[in-house]
């Protein structure tokens, strides 16, 4: 389960520091603003559960 909570943990920090900074829900302004959140979230996963998930 700690693989999960971290990717779980990933997005909705990401989605939240960009909805903050945004003053919008990713994607509201367009695809690439929206595909630009989910490369920060994938990179998130990839630097910070890398050791907890298989």
């Amino acid at each position: 389960m700690p693989c999960v909570c971290c990717k779980k943990n990933c997005w909705y920090t990401i989605a939240s520091v960009a909805t903050h900074e945004l003053g919008h829900m990713p994607g509201e302004a367009g695809e690439a603003e929206a595909m630009a959140t989910l490369r920060l979230i994938r990179a998130c996963m990839i630097s910070q559960c890398s050791d907890i998930c298989p």
